[in-house]
């Protein structure tokens, strides 16, 4: 690091003196080197600033500065970094973490300015500028700008939910100027802005209620009655006809409708998908990307449900969710594969037998996994499972790893490892078992959710199960387990387990 040695040196111990744990350098190790810079002209500039900015506040920042970003290649000392800041003064405990203190203050006041410019869009803009010139009484200008709005409004071709954010926004401010010109017996636009309200209450709750219904898919112990019964009163309230005039509303519905029902053995599932997947085909130009790639999301999720609760025949079906959602850009999140959808997309292709498709998915993919600090480790473990179904059981074991960072990638890896053992008819089998057993059992519940151990101890429980001598040469023994194992929802390697008691 250039010249960092005339400002900081190495300090021999962790002891108290040293400032690399701090909250300002953690805070400030994490900024790039252009919002290092952006930082830097806004401690300069006088705005943002109720009076000048201390002057050893900002030669602190400066020497701080020269050591951004690798902090952590030398412990700095607090003793010499306060003579730096005071060469004349005697050493004052507690003075150098007042300045720390300030500084940090206005560090927080750059990261609000920063994370608003990120956040205001052109709408916001606007509309910030029209209460300005509402604020200060410039007719003229608030009537063109407020004209500008609702212009905005009444050309969106496609609706994000922030749009009816925005619909709401712009009916209040309409409903606060007519309240303010004090002519009490002209129409206050109030029951514009109550229906702007409505719609926007209800687009984000059908998005939470939809998100948490497919959540609970996988993870039965959330209690969600009492919310979902006071959206059921709203949607059985809700006009139809004016329903349809918003085909964001409209298929979101659609998609709560699916989800609400999903419980109740007697609906017509297979009919409800369909209209959902006609209200998609319908609406296909009048939703945004991100909104068709949430709703596609849905889709997947439904039907990894239905085949989770033994409805196995519509693995091709959801083979070909995935690799049509794949073609279309649906899968892919900030330009890549986050782990789970990876995963998915391999474990449900080679359900399918798909083997050559897997393989060239993984060679095509393997760079553009994201969302993980170890994309390597997502890759390599997909691997392994691919040449798994290949039946090359050694070049698998090549591909596994002893221990992972993320545990859920340590589980499958267990599990991998547990099968190659089975069909290798390894010794090291039942001592692989019992270690799986123990692992679980010492995971915490706030590391390992209930259903993620439900779902893997029911693998080893179903496991030793069939390898029970009299469960061999058995017919009617292993026709119970088979119906056992499609009837438990959480399970891990479903598959797998009926494929060895078919023999």
């Amino acid at each position: 690091m250039e010249n960092s040695g005339r400002f900081f040196r190495v300090f021999p111990d962790e002891g108290k003196k040293g400032m690399n744990k701090s909250k300002l350098i953690e805070i400030l190790s994490a900024l790039s080197q252009g919002e290092m810079q952006r930082l830097q002209a806004f401690l300069q500039s006088p705005y943002f600033q109720q009076a000048a900015m201390a002057v050893d506040e900002w030669r602190l920042f400066e020497l701080l500065q020269k050591a951004h970003p690798d902090f952590a290649s030398a412990r700095l000392d607090k003793e010499f970094v306060f003579r730096q800041l005071y060469p004349t003064g005697a050493f004052v405990k507690g003075k150098l973490e007042k300045k720390m203190s300030a500084l940090i203050r206005k560090i927080e006041q750059f990261m609000v300015v920063e994370e608003q410019a990120r956040q205001t869009d052109e709408f916001t803009s606007l509309l910030h500028r029209t209460t300005f010139y509402r604020r200060k009484k410039l007719q003229r200008l608030y009537d063109i700008h407020l004209a500008q709005l609702q212009k905005w409004q009444a050309e969106l071709s496609t609706r994000e939910p922030e749009d009816y954010l925005h619909e709401f926004l712009l009916q209040k401010e309409i409903s606060t100027s007519r309240r303010l010109s004090g002519l009490r017996k002209k129409d206050l636009n109030l029951v514009s802005q109550s229906q702007a309200l409505d719609e926007y209450y209800l687009i984000e709750k059908l998005i939470c209620s939809c998100a948490l219904l497919s959540q609970l898919s996988f993870q039965h112990q959330i209690d969600l009655q009492d919310s979902l019964q006071f959206l059921d009163g709203i949607l059985l309230l809700r006009d139809s006809e004016r329903h349809e005039q918003h085909p964001l509303i409209h298929t979101y519905s659609q998609v709560y409708s699916l989800f609400r029902n999903m419980q109740d053995k007697e609906a017509d599932q297979p009919a409800a998908y369909l209209e959902l997947e006609s209200l998609l085909e319908r609406y296909e130009d009048q939703l945004p990307f991100q909104t068709r790639q949430a709703f596609h999301a849905f889709c997947r999720s439904f039907y990894t449900r239905q085949y989770n609760r033994g409805q196995t025949q519509l693995k091709d079906k959801l083979f070909e969710l995935y690799r049509h959602h794949l073609s279309k850009g649906y899968l892919f999140h900030q330009g890549g594969l986050t782990p789970g959808v990876f995963k998915n997309i391999v474990w449900i292709s080679l359900i399918v037998g798909a083997h050559e498709w897997v393989k060239q998915f993984l060679d095509d993919h393997k760079d553009r996994i994201v969302g993980t600090a170890h994309p390597h480790d997502v890759y390599q473990l997909n691997l392994a499972n691919y040449y798994f179904h290949r039946q090359q059981y050694d070049e698998s074991l090549n591909h596994l790893k002893d221990t992972y960072e993320d545990f859920f990638y340590q589980l499958a890896a267990k599990r991998l490892r547990i099968k190659i053992y089975f069909e290798n008819q390894s010794d090291l089998l039942d001592s692989q078992i019992n270690a799986f057993r123990l692992y679980l059992r010492r995971l915490s519940k706030g590391k390992l959710p209930e259903l993620a151990r439900q779902s893997n101890n029911a693998f080893i429980n179903m496991l030793k199960q069939i390898r029970l001598p009299r469960t061999h040469n058995n017919p009617r023994r292993i026709q119970s387990l088979q119906q056992k194992i499609r009837q438990i929802e959480v399970i891990k390697e479903k598959e797998w387990l009926l494929e060895k008691l078919r023999g």
